[in-house]
C-alpha cells in the first residue's frame, strides 16, 4: 500500500514538473490585472533575451537591421534602440508613453543563469490634469533616478497612466566588469566596488539635482542618425558608468530600500501618484493615507523618504508649489483663495512657502 502511495506521489510530482516546464515556455505571454496594474511579462536575464522576448510579442515591430523595437499596443507606446558595443557590453535607449497603469514582470530563465549587471538612468514625466475651475494648463511633474542591479535579481518597475518615461541602460557581464572596470582608478575603492562585494542585490538612487538630464539628449541624438557612430556611443556609455561610479552609494539612505518588499513599494508609489493628482487640496495627513492604503504610519514615512529622497509632506509641498505658481500666473483665483484651498491658515504662511520655492512672493509674481 505504501509502495503504491509512493508511486502515485512520484507520478504526480513528474506530472507537475512536466506542466511547469510546459507553462514556462509561455510565461512571458501571460497578461493579468492585479492591484490596479496590468502585469506585462518579458524575459530579462540578458540583453539578448530582452530583445528576443520583446521582439516576439504581439503588437511589436522589430527592425533588426536598424536595431530598434517599436510597439503601439493597448498599454503603451514604446520605441527602444539597442546596440552591442563590445562582446558582453550593450546599451539600450527607450522612450515609452503609458496608456494604462503597467507593472513589468521580468521573467528569468531558471536553468540558464545570467551574468549581466545593468546600470540605468531613468526619467519620468507625469502630465497631470486638474479641474478647469482650478487651472487651465496641464501641470508636468518629473523625477530622475539611477538603478543598478546585480545578475538574476528581481526588478521592480511600476508605471502610471499618462506618464512618459525615458531609460538609458548599460548592460555588462561579469567578464566585462573584471576586464574593464576592476583595474580602473575610479572603480578601485569606490562605493560601487564595495556594493558589488556585498550581499546587497540592487541600488535605487533618486537624483534631485537633474544634472544628468543632458544624457537623454545625447543618447537620443546618437541613436537617431542615419549611421550610428559606435565609438562615440561607446564613449557616452562609459561616461554614464563613470558618472554612476562617482555617486555616494554605500552611505546613501536609498540603499536601505532593499528592505521594502514589492507590495509595500506598490502602495508607496500609488500614494505618491494619488498625491500628485490632488495637489489642489489640503494635504490629507499621514494617518489618513496610511489607513486608506493599509500600511503603518511609520512604514509609510520611512519608505516614502527612501524611495523619493524627501519626507512625504516636504515632497507634497514642493510639488504643490509648482501648481500654485501656475494658478497665480493664470489669475483665476485670489492669492487668499489659493492659500485656503491648499490648507494654509493664512496668506502670510502660504506666501513664505511660495517665496522659499520660487524666490519671489506670489503677489510680486
Amino acid at each position: 500500500m505504501l509502495k503504491l502511495h509512493y508511486l502515485t506521489l512520484s507520478k504526480l510530482s513528474m506530472l507537475l514538473q512536466q506542466v511547469e516546464k510546459f507553462l514556462s515556455k509561455f510565461e512571458k505571454y501571460f497578461f493579468k490585472y492585479k492591484d490596479g496594474f496590468y502585469h506585462l511579462p518579458y524575459v530579462a536575464d540578458s540583453p539578448q533575451n530582452i530583445i528576443a522576448s520583446l521582439g516576439s510579442m504581439p503588437f511589436v515591430q522589430h527592425n533588426k537591421q536598424e536595431q530598434v523595437i517599436n510597439s503601439n499596443n493597448p498599454f503603451c507606446t514604446v520605441k527602444m534602440h539597442y546596440h552591442q558595443l563590445e562582446p558582453e557590453f550593450w546599451v539600450m535607449y527607450a522612450e515609452t508613453e503609458y496608456k494604462k497603469n503597467v507593472r513589468y514582470n521580468l521573467v528569468r530563465d531558471k536553468k540558464n543563469q545570467s551574468n549581466y549587471y545593468f546600470v540605468s538612468l531613468n526619467f519620468n514625466e507625469s502630465k497631470l490634469t486638474y479641474p478647469k475651475q482650478i487651472v487651465n494648463e496641464n501641470i508636468t511633474m518629473s523625477n530622475l533616478c539611477w538603478t543598478f542591479f546585480k545578475p538574476n535579481e528581481n526588478i521592480f518597475n511600476l508605471n502610471f497612466k499618462d506618464v512618459k518615461s525615458k531609460y538609458i541602460t548599460i548592460y555588462f557581464s561579469e567578464k566585462w566588469l573584471i576586464t574593464n572596470l576592476v583595474n580602473s582608478a575610479l572603480y578601485e575603492g569606490s562605493d560601487l566596488q564595495k556594493f558589488i562585494n556585498s550581499n546587497n542585490t540592487h541600488i535605487v538612487l533618486p537624483d534631485t539635482t537633474n544634472e544628468q538630464l543632458k544624457e537623454f539628449e545625447i543618447f537620443n541624438a546618437a541613436f537617431n542618425t542615419p549611421k550610428i557612430d559606435v565609438l562615440s556611443l561607446k564613449h557616452n556609455s562609459l561616461n554614464l558608468i563613470f558618472n554612476f561610479l562617482k555617486l555616494p552609494i554605500t552611505n546613501n539612505e536609498a540603499q536601505s530600500n532593499l528592505k521594502i518588499d514589492d507590495k509595500e513599494r506598490t502602495i508607496v508609489h500609488t500614494i505618491e501618484h494619488e498625491l500628485l493628482l490632488n495637489l489642489h487640496r489640503k494635504f490629507p495627513g499621514i494617518t489618513e493615507l496610511a489607513q486608506k492604503h493599509s500600511i503603518s504610519e511609520s512604514k509609510l514615512k520611512t519608505d516614502f523618504k527612501l524611495l523619493f529622497a524627501k519626507p512625504i509632506y516636504q515632497y507634497y509641498q514642493e510639488k504643490q508649489m509648482i501648481l500654485a505658481k501656475q494658478m497665480v500666473l493664470e489669475k483665476k483665483h485670489l492669492i487668499k483663495e489659493i492659500a485656503t484651498m491648499f490648507g494654509y491658515e493664512n496668506v502670510s504662511k502660504f506666501s513664505q512657502t511660495f517665496k522659499k520655492h520660487h524666490t519671489v512672493s506670489p503677489s510680486d509674481l
